[in-house]
C-alpha cells in the first residue's frame, strides 16, 4: 500500500501544480506576453532537443528553454520589450531572430528554421516578428513608451486612450479626465484600471481619479481592452486599461525634467450659462476672470544594476504643484448687489500637490525564476479652498484658508514566477492597495453646520421659525 500512497500524493501534487499554472499562466498576461513556436529544419522536419535563449534588456538574466520531441517551445511569461532569440543545436547552423516586438498580452509564434552546418556560424534574421494571435477574439490597443513619446499628449497616460477604436473621453463625468473614459458607448465607471496586475480602480465610483494617474516617464506600455477580454476582468463591462511601469537595465540610465504653465500662458477660461444669481427665471451668461496659477511639475527617474544580469532597480519621482489665487472685487464698479459692496476685496489662496513616486526591483535568480516587485506612493494634499468668482453672490463667512485635507495612497506588487519545464510554468502574484479619500478633512468645524440654499436672492430663504432672526 506505502507505493501506492506515495503514488497518489506524486499525483495529486503534479495536477496541483498543472492547476495553478493554468490559473496563473491567465493571469500573468495581465503584465506580460508570449512567445511560442516549433523548431523545424529545412525539410519542415521538427527538431527536438535544441535550446532556445531569449534576451532582452528588461531581462537582468537571459531566459532559456529546450525544445521537446515534437519540436515545440515557450517562453510564457516575457515581459514587456523588445527581444531576441537564438536557438542552437549540435550540428545545426544557430539561428538568431532579432527585433521581436513582445506587448502586454501578446502571443508571438516563430518557427525557428535550422540548416544542417557548423556552429561556428550564426544566421541572423532582422525582420521584426509580428504579433498575430488567431486564436483569440479579444479587441486591443497597445501603446508603447517609444510611440508614447513622439505624440502630442499631456502630462499623464490618460491623454492617449482615445487611440484606441472605440474609446472616448469625457471630462466631464470623471475626476482628471480618467474616469469619463468611454469604451464602445459603456460608462467610465464600466472599466478597470490596472497597474502591474493590480486593479486600482475606485471603489466606490469604479474610476481611475488623479491619485493613480501616473505621468509617462514611469510607464512601459499601456494596453487598452475593449472587447473579448479574459473572465478574470469580470468586473469591467467596459473596458480594461492595462498598465506596465519600467524596469531598470544593465545600463544605469537616468533623465531630470521641468514642466510648468501658468495664468500669463494660457487664455481667460471660457464663460458659460448658469441661473441668475438675481432672478431664478432668468438665465445668466457669466465669464469669470482668470485666477493668478501655477503648475510646475519637476521630476527624475533613475534605473540599473544593483547587480549586473541579476538584480535591477527603477527610481522615479515626480510631483504634481498648482498654487491658484483668486482675487475677487466685491466693491468693483460691476457689482449690481448694494449689500456685497461693503465687503470690498478679498483674497483666496488654493495649494494642491499630487505626489506621484515609482520604486521597482527585477531579480533573476536563475533563468527559469524571475521575480519583481513595485511600490507605487501617490497621495495628494489640498489646502484652502477658492470661493465662488461671481461678486454677486455672498461670500462664504467661515475661514477658507485652513480647508482641505491629505489623501494617502500607495500600491504594491510582487510576482514571481518559475520554469518547471518547457510545457509547465508556475506563477504566483500578490497586491495591495489602500487609498483614503481625506481631501476635505481640514478646517471642519465641531459645531452643527446649517446650510440653507435658495435660486434667487429675491426670493424668501425657508428659514424655520426656531432660527429665524
Amino acid at each position: 500500500m506505502l507505493p501506492s500512497i506515495s503514488a497518489a500524493k506524486r499525483l495529486g501534487v503534479v495536477l496541483f501544480a498543472s492547476m495553478l499554472a493554468i490559473c496563473t499562466s491567465a493571469f500573468a498576461q495581465e503584465s506580460t506576453g508570449r512567445i511560442d513556436g516549433t523548431v523545424v529544419d529545412v525539410t519542415g522536419g521538427s527538431i527536438p532537443g535544441a535550446k532556445l535563449v531569449a534576451s532582452a534588456p528588461v531581462l537582468p538574466r537571459d531566459m532559456e528553454t529546450v525544445s521537446d520531441g515534437q519540436g515545440n517551445f515557450s517562453f510564457p511569461v516575457l515581459p514587456a520589450g523588445v527581444y531576441s532569440l537564438t536557438v542552437t543545436k549540435e550540428g545545426f547552423t544557430p539561428v538568431k531572430q532579432a527585433s521581436i516586438r513582445v506587448t502586454l498580452g501578446s502571443k508571438i509564434t516563430i518557427n525557428p528554421r535550422l540548416a544542417v552546418g557548423q556552429l561556428t556560424q550564426t544566421v541572423e534574421i532582422v525582420e521584426t516578428a509580428v504579433s498575430l494571435d488567431i486564436t483569440s477574439s479579444q479587441t486591443s490597443t497597445n501603446i508603447t513608451a517609444e510611440a508614447a513619446s513622439t505624440l502630442p499628449r499631456s502630462r499623464n497616460f490618460n491623454s492617449l486612450l482615445a487611440m484606441a477604436p472605440g474609446v472616448r473621453l469625457e471630462p466631464k463625468s470623471g475626476s482628471a479626465g480618467v474616469g469619463g473614459v468611454s469604451v464602445d458607448g459603456a460608462s467610465g465607471s464600466e472599466n478597470i484600471y490596472v497597474i502591474d496586475g493590480v486593479e486600482v480602480s475606485n471603489t466606490l465610483n469604479g474610476s481611475l481619479g488623479g491619485t493613480f494617474n501616473i505621468p509617462f516617464e514611469f510607464l512601459r506600455e499601456i494596453q487598452v481592452k475593449s472587447g473579448g477580454f479574459e473572465s478574470e476582468y469580470g468586473g469591467a463591462t467596459g473596458g480594461v486599461v492595462n498598465l506596465s511601469t519600467k524596469s531598470g537595465t544593465n545600463d544605469l540610465h537616468g533623465e531630470a525634467f521641468l514642466q510648468f504653465t501658468s495664468s500669463q500662458l494660457n487664455p481667460r477660461p471660457r464663460g458659460f450659462w448658469q441661473g441668475s444669481p438675481l432672478n431664478a427665471d432668468a438665465p445668466d451668461f457669466f465669464a469669470a476672470k482668470e485666477d493668478n496659477y501655477r503648475r510646475t511639475y519637476p521630476g527624475f527617474t533613475l534605473g540599473g544594476p544593483i547587480l549586473k544580469n541579476r538584480l535591477y532597480f527603477f527610481q522615479g519621482y515626480s510631483p504634481e504643484l498648482v498654487n491658484t489665487t483668486r482675487t475677487i472685487q466685491y466693491d468693483s464698479a460691476a457689482q449690481t448687489v448694494a449689500a456685497n459692496r461693503a465687503i470690498g476685496t478679498r483674497v483666496y489662496n488654493n495649494q494642491t500637490i499630487q505626489h506621484y513616486a515609482l520604486s521597482r526591483l527585477d531579480y533573476s535568480a536563475t533563468s527559469k525564476l524571475n521575480i519583481n516587485t513595485s511600490f507605487l506612493w501617490s497621495p495628494s494634499r489640498n489646502s484652502g479652498t477658492l470661493a465662488n468668482a461671481d461678486i454677486r453672490r455672498a461670500p462664504p463667512a467661515n475661514d477658507l484658508s485652513v480647508t482641505g485635507g491629505f489623501s494617502p495612497v500607495k500600491a504594491y506588487t510582487a510576482s514571481a514566477t518559475y520554469s518547471l519545464s518547457p510545457s509547465l510554468v508556475v506563477s504566483a502574484r500578490y497586491g495591495y492597495k489602500y487609498e483614503n479619500n481625506k481631501a476635505s478633512n481640514y478646517g471642519l468645524p465641531g459645531l452643527a453646520f446649517y446650510t440653507y440654499n435658495t435660486a434667487s436672492a429675491a426670493s424668501k430663504v425657508p428659514v424655520p421659525a426656531a432660527y429665524a432672526g
